[in-house]
């Protein structure tokens, strides 16, 4: 349920002056949504009045969660986890209802309303409380839906209306003009999901996300097969009409859930719709789906890029006599406006980057990651010489590698040698057995993939990322743990996996504040446990995410430190597909 529907619903309620709605249903409802989100069954208790959609008989707001969530439409007839299609109702009418339609109802008397339930349906509409989807879907008579009515529940199954996906599929047809685009609705890759509970965890790792690509392909190459004479409503650039297009056969359909057959039905072979051709195994598809889940490594790649924008941080510091910091480093907000009257900026921003060699007075050698300025790379990259280059990129590093973050000159080092000119943010670097993304001269970035177990990532699902099962069904109850204690597996799992495969959290001491903290998690209430696994999950992401983790004594997991290789290291360069990669080594660059 999102605030906006909140907001509306708080808003219509404001404006019903019928006396069907009762001074105490308005109460309850500015008590609900006082601080807080309703949950899908309090939201589908206020839209419906504090009534059962089904019987139009008061329900009891303090036992809303012991009620049902019924589809309206059977899911043997259409796919749809909607609101627009759930009812909250009584145990009794939800089995009642079973796998019938709910207008097997509509002639049911209220006594206490004096209506029948299907002017309680038409009352909801009157007060803008249903919409008119909802409506016709309580009113359905599947015997009696004409073919227009069966283009447009074709068309809401299978006809992707996503812009993105629209401007994706017009660019793949122009680069590829002899193949056919098969566009995937986003809720056939959720009932795939849903009902082979492969669950859809991004918090956790990127796994998912290619998953999800996956099971398109699987979904798009389904409905391709089974249902020919339906192509036209998934492939781009292929229009029905029903001058050409319709055929009392090909819309003679008992059921508008297309996954059906693949996902509830009992034979194994699936045939092409209206014949008896098989053309897959369902065993098979779906031994796939969970193999392909289970996998414990899968390649990921990030999207390299030199940065253009902003020169500077856009915050002006007051001049260091009169700044508390006493920030030393300030840089000119204009050539004629000194930083002892004016102020300054803190900071450059980074085009790129380049690697250094510095040698010291001692005779030792230090490898490090310095940023290249975006006001200085300008001006830079219009030299076509390579010498003049090299040159002029000398003259840019020099102050920054001679200089220390304090402003004062560095006295230990003689010289410096640039082994590598131009390095993209987010380059994949590989050192000392810990492979990490550059975020800048000072920050490394996690490339690990966090894997969990398939239990894990239940209790996550069930009690961290989808509490209200909107995504996924819950699982069936533990009673041998209570909820704090599967957390404590939960956060177990995530500490082994940081101190086995995450060698980057041993900078900056992170391993070790985790770690040193961890125990006070045990003794954290289940808010704060879920809040703590919340910030871990991000901590562990591939990303530049960090996690605030106070309540273990951790302030936040990010990597600052300034960013030196050892003679070993080595730069990786990925394909955009992951699965092509080149190393170099910096010790060839000497």
């Amino acid at each position: 349920m999102s605030l906006t529907r909140q907001r509306q619903l708080i808003k219509q309620y404001s404006q019903i002056k019928d006396d069907v709605v009762s001074s105490e249903l308005k109460k309850n409802l500015k008590k609900a949504t006082h601080k807080r989100i309703l949950s899908d069954k309090e939201y589908l208790y206020f839209k419906q009045l504090g009534r059962d959609l089904f019987d139009g008989m008061p329900l009891d707001f303090e036992k809303v969660n012991t009620y049902n969530l019924s589809h309206i439409l059977p899911n043997s007839y259409v796919s749809d986890n909607s609101l627009n299609n759930l009812a909250l109702t009584k145990q009794i009418n939800a089995t009642k209802k079973g796998n019938k339609f709910a207008n097997v109802f509509a002639q049911n008397q209220i006594s206490s309303l004096g209506l029948t339930v299907r002017n309680f349906w038409d009352k909801l509409v009157d007060l803008r409380l249903m919409s008119n989807s909802k409506f016709y879907a309580l009113i359905t008579d599947p015997d009696a839906v004409n073919k227009v009515s069966q283009t447009k529940l074709i068309s809401h199954q299978l006809t992707e209306n996503n812009k993105v996906i629209k401007l994706l599929a017009t660019i793949l047809q122009t680069k590829y003009p002899n193949s056919k685009i098969i566009t995937v609705r986003n809720n056939n890759i959720s009932q795939i999901r849903r009902s082979l509970n492969l669950l859809n965890l991004p918090t956790v790792n990127d796994y998912d996300i290619g998953l999800d690509a996956y099971i398109s392909g699987v979904v798009g190459n389904y409905f391709y097969n089974i249902y020919p004479k339906l192509r036209p409503f998934f492939i781009y650039g292929e229009y029905f009409s029903f001058k050409n297009n319709y055929e009392q056969s090909s819309f003679n359909l008992k059921s508008f859930n297309f996954l059906w057959k693949l996902l509830n039905d009992k034979n194994d072979e699936i045939c092409i719709s209206g014949t008896n051709t098989p053309v897959f195994s369902r065993s098979n598809i779906i031994d796939q789906l969970k193999r392909a889940y289970k996998f414990k490594y899968q390649n990921v790649s990030q999207e390299t890029f030199i940065k253009h924008g902003a020169l500077f941080d856009q915050t002006i510091y007051p001049t260091p006599a009169h700044d508390l910091k006493k920030r030393t480093k300030l840089i000119k907000t204009k050539d004629n406006k000194p930083v002892d009257l004016y102020g300054g900026y803190s900071s450059q921003k980074n085009m790129y980057f380049s690697l250094v060699r510095i040698e010291k007075k001692n005779g030792s050698f230090v490898n490090k990651i310095v940023g290249v300025p975006q006001i200085k790379a300008k001006d830079l990259n219009k030299i076509n010489n390579i010498k003049e280059y090299q040159k002029k990129l000398y003259e840019i590093l020099e102050p920054i590698v001679m200089t220390s973050e304090t402003g004062k000159k560095v006295k230990n080092i003689v010289d410096f040698k640039i082994l590598k000119e131009k390095i993209p943010y987010r380059q994949v670097i590989e050192d000392e057995g810990i492979k990490y993304t550059l975020g800048s001269a000072k920050y490394m970035y996690n490339f690990k993939q966090l894997y969990l177990s398939q239990e894990v990532r239940q209790i996550i699902a069930d009690y961290v990322d989808d509490p209200y099962f909107r995504q996924h069904d819950e699982s069936p109850n533990d009673s041998t743990k209570n909820v704090s204690e599967k957390l404590d597996v939960v956060f177990n799992a995530i500490l082994t996996q940081i101190n086995s495969f995450f060698t980057l959290f041993n900078k900056a001491k992170v391993k070790e504040k985790i770690n040193n903290g961890s125990h006070k998690f045990y003794d954290l209430n289940i808010q704060d446990k879920i809040l703590v696994i919340k910030n871990l999950l991000v901590a562990c992401h591939a990303n530049a995410s960090a996690g605030y983790l106070k309540q273990i004594n951790v302030n936040n997991t990010l990597v600052n430190t300034v960013v030196t290789l050892s003679d070993s290291a080595k730069f990786v360069y990925q394909s955009p597909s992951g699965i092509h990669e080149t190393e170099k080594k910096i010790a060839d660059l000497f």
